[in-house]
């Protein structure tokens, strides 16, 4: 079977990007959709990508590239320009669509992310090739991906626009991949098939080594307003212990409140973004991970938090909200807390760390085990490659 890949995805050859990544939210992405193509190769899927890469340049020109050696990927040129990119970023990718000698030929296009370009990108190839089936991969819903849009009013009109003419180009869809079961709700699925796939793990370049642990709380992700960050470091600020310190990880729009903070109380260090490989040596060092989304707002039932797979990984317990965006067979495995209001985390912390040493790190052991056994790429993507088969034979 052969298969047009479409998205934004920073490919990792020999533990290195080509280019500088754009922050936490591109590397988890990327990670998730490489162990995925990986997997379906390894199971004779012949695979091409057509992707703009998720850089901190503002300016990048298109180049020719390979991730297998032998397939023929593309990256679309890409100017940090709002609006203006994502025209470019169209054009460019459906004229790629319509050089590709071999655009009659594949079975099917899949695109990772409800995003304008791929959707029109998608919707051009099968034009091209009425035969083909096209796949969307949606891990988050639009509505809910800018948490502090409704301070923004300019994109916030843009979006709205947007997202009226995403619901056109989501009624040419063949079929869904959803990383939560609730996102039915939102998109215009009808009688189309769907499979839910919260995620995938690869332990590609980590190390499994046992470490030495330092008394410490750590919190790692895109650091935005409304996804309990603020919660996260006044729940610590109310534990009095003078050795416990909080570490946060990360890049984004909380970047000068955190360093602020971390003046205030010298226990909280912000370390920025760090590369995989030295995050989950941090994860591995820490006593606890925490997340704090609050269970009752609306985006926390659409999606699955990407950090969950590297946390539960670490073998470093791991205490999060309860979240109905996280299937409940994880729940055995997790720390969990009904509220993320500041004095809940400080007593959920307290209670964790009063719990014998031996004890957390069995507890993380088992949740690493978890992961590793039933979430992994051979099994994933197992799954993904019977879908597809079973949307192709339609």
């Amino acid at each position: 079977m052969k298969l047009l890949w479409i998205s934004s995805i920073a490919w990792i050859n020999n533990g290195k990007y080509r280019l500088p990544v754009n922050g936490p939210g591109a590397v988890s992405g990327s990670l998730f959709q490489q162990n995925i193509i990986e997997g379906l190769e390894e199971q004779e899927l012949n695979i091409a990508i057509l992707s703009d890469f998720p850089t901190t340049k503002k300016f990048n020109k298109g180049f020719k590239w390979s991730h297998n050696k032998s397939s023929n990927d593309y990256a679309v040129g890409s100017f940090k320009i709002p609006l203006i990119s994502m025209i470019i970023k169209t054009v460019l990718m459906c004229f790629n669509i319509l050089k590709r000698k071999e655009k009659r030929e594949y079975s099917v296009a899949v695109a990772y992310l409800i995003h304008t370009p791929y959707l029109i990108a998608l919707w051009f190839a099968k034009k091209l090739n009425n035969n083909l089936k096209t796949i969307l991969i949606c891990p988050d819903l639009p509505g809910y991906m800018d948490m502090s849009l409704k301070d923004k009013p300019i994109k916030s009109f843009f979006k709205k626009v947007d997202y009226w003419v995403i619901n056109k180009l989501l009624n040419n869809i063949d079929a869904f991949i959803l990383f939560s079961d609730a996102m039915r709700e939102q998109l215009p699925i009808k009688n189309k098939k769907t499979l839910v796939i919260e995620g995938v793990y690869s332990p590609n370049g980590i190390n499994f080594d046992k470490v030495n642990k330092k008394k410490s709380i750590m919190h790692a992700g895109t650091l935005h307003k409304n996804i309990g960050i603020e919660n996260i470091i006044e729940g610590f600020k109310l534990i009095e212990d003078k050795e416990l310190e909080l570490w946060i990880f990360g890049d984004g729009e909380l970047n000068e409140y955190i360093q602020r903070e971390a003046r205030k109380d010298r226990r909280i260090k912000f370390f920025g973004f760090v590369s995989r490989t030295e995050l989950f040596e941090y994860q591995k060092q820490a006593t606890l991970l925490i997340n704090a989304r609050n269970s009752i707002d609306d985006y926390t039932k659409y999606s699955f938090p990407s950090k969950t797979f590297e946390y539960m990984v670490s073998g470093t317990p791991f205490l999060t909200t309860k979240l109905s965006g996280i299937p409940e067979e994880y729940y055995d495995y997790l720390y969990t807390m009904d509220s993320n209001a500041p004095s809940i985390i400080s007593d959920h912390i307290k209670q964790i760390l009063a719990i014998s040493d031996k004890e957390r790190e069995l507890f993380g052991l088992k949740a690493r085990d978890f992961v590793l056994k039933n979430k992994n790429k051979n099994s994933q993507s197992t799954k993904m490659k019977e879908f597809l088969r079973s949307i192709n034979s339609q």
